[in-house]
């Protein structure tokens, strides 16, 4: 039967440019009515190789329920079909999932985009604090010069590529304005992930008569909608997960759940203050005045830099990651010029924020900022394998940022090439890093 599976997807797919299928969901029965969709992992040859993750959707058979005929009918793949091939050329100018194929035939609708890292999984193993602000940075639909929504925007939805970008997935839910507008073909969401006012309106929305034979939707409550899906995930990066709850996101439930974390922590308290303030006035902020307002407050945190000695012992390091002392203490004296004055006196800035990072005292927050003045410190010295160190450490050993760790061991060897430490590094870095993609996006 897999093997069947696998071949059908195979036939579907433009011959020399795929390798690796592997079929991911095999109940019994694949073929029958319950299992409308086959999934897979694949990798995509073009462009270097690339991961990517494979939906084939199977058309509704005669006698299908009503249900199954709203998913799968054939009318209704074949607008799919049309609306994908749309959100394709449009290329990253929206946040959605790269799509690296798309064949409609009498078999199914064919769709493979890039496989991505969930949201959901980052979330879930306490990984996702950073991930706040850029969601809020990489989702906002008033930076797309094309007008979009996602119907269910949630942390299961979003993934994050290989290059970090944060992106939409479930790819059915995505849709284009048309005429102030959206055509609505699956109103399917998650109506417990919004106040009971938002998911009051977004009823009647839907209610609304029309004439056409797709859904209709107001562009300017689809707005409001999405606003304040962005806005809770974002915040559940920093507060963890939504806790589960039978009606609809209350007062009590915000304040029961930020409670929950860090009080001084200021992403904490600003989410609970957002949180409360929208399920209070029914009033969403545009998500640019949220992202601007979050990066206010955690700027403002950053931990103030003193003159302090120099750090010691040498900094600790993760499994199998080898960051040499900085240490010259033993080195014959030589003239200094002024740019090594520059940055010994940089360097030493250095030390009391790391004194506090390795003795826990630093904030998830404070980390983060941290990790930004390390990146701003190298724009100045580049050169500087201790500064690569301290960063590489602050990715790998405190924000569990494999890809971010990836990324400063490629931009540390364009700045220090040949250096064998650092290609060992990086060769490490890369099988942890290809390690946290393995899962397939949902």
């Amino acid at each position: 039967m897999t093997n069947d599976i696998t071949n059908t997807i195979l036939a579907e797919l433009p011959a020399g440019e795929w390798a690796n299928v592997q079929i991911l969901n095999q109940p019994p029965g694949m073929m029958s009515l319950n299992n409308w969709a086959i999934l897979a992992k694949a990798k995509w040859l073009r462009r270097g190789g690339k991961a990517a993750f494979i939906k084939f959707i199977i058309p509704a058979r005669i006698g299908a329920g009503p249900n199954t005929l709203l998913v799968t009918s054939h009318k209704r793949l074949a607008s799919l079909h049309q609306r994908l091939v749309k959100l394709q050329a449009l290329g990253p100018s929206i946040p959605l999932v790269p799509l690296l194929e798309l064949k409609l035939s009498a078999k199914g609708l064919l769709i493979a985009m890039e496989e991505v890292t969930p949201l959901h999984d980052c979330i879930e193993r306490g990984e996702s604090y950073d991930l706040s602000l850029k969601i809020l940075q990489d989702l906002d639909p008033a930076l797309s010069s094309t007008p979009w929504m996602h119907f269910d925007i949630c942390p299961q939805n979003i993934g994050i590529t290989p290059n970090g970008r944060c992106t939409l997935i479930d790819v059915e839910s995505f849709y284009l304005e048309s005429t102030h507008r959206y055509n609505v073909t699956v109103p399917a969401w998650k109506s417990f992930r919004a106040p009971y006012f938002l998911a009051e309106e977004v009823d009647i929305g839907l209610s609304a008569p029309h004439e056409e034979d797709e859904g209709f939707f107001p562009a300017e409550l689809a707005s409001r909608k999405i606003n304040f899906e962005i806005a809770l995930t974002a915040a559940e990066c920093v507060l963890g997960p939504l806790p589960p709850n039978r009606g609809n996101i209350t007062e009590s439930l915000v304040i029961n759940w930020a409670n929950k974390a860090s009080s001084s922590d200021p992403a904490v308290s600003f989410w609970k203050r957002e949180l409360l303030k929208m399920v209070n006035t029914r009033t969403i902020p545009p998500i640019a005045t949220l992202a601007q307002e979050l990066d206010t407050a955690l700027k403002a945190a950053q931990p103030q830099v003193a003159h302090a000695p120099r750090l010691t012992p040498a900094p600790p390091t993760s499994q199998n990651i080898h960051i040499p002392s900085s240490d010259k203490s033993n080195e014959p004296a030589h003239p200094k010029d002024n740019t090594t004055i520059d940055w010994e006196r940089d360097w030493l800035l250095v030390q009391p924020i790391a004194h506090a990072l390795r003795t826990g005292k630093l904030e998830r927050a404070q980390v983060s900022e941290y990790r930004r003045s390390l990146e701003l410190l190298l724009e100045k010295h580049p050169t500087r394998r201790e500064l690569w160190n301290e960063l590489l450490l602050v990715a790998i050993s405190y924000q569990k940022d494999a890809s971010g760790a990836l990324r400063i061991a490629h931009e540390a060897l364009q700045n220090i090439p040949n250096d064998t430490e650092l290609m060992r590094q990086r060769n490490i870095i890369h099988s942890w890093a290809r390690d946290h993609h393995n899962e397939p996006s949902r």
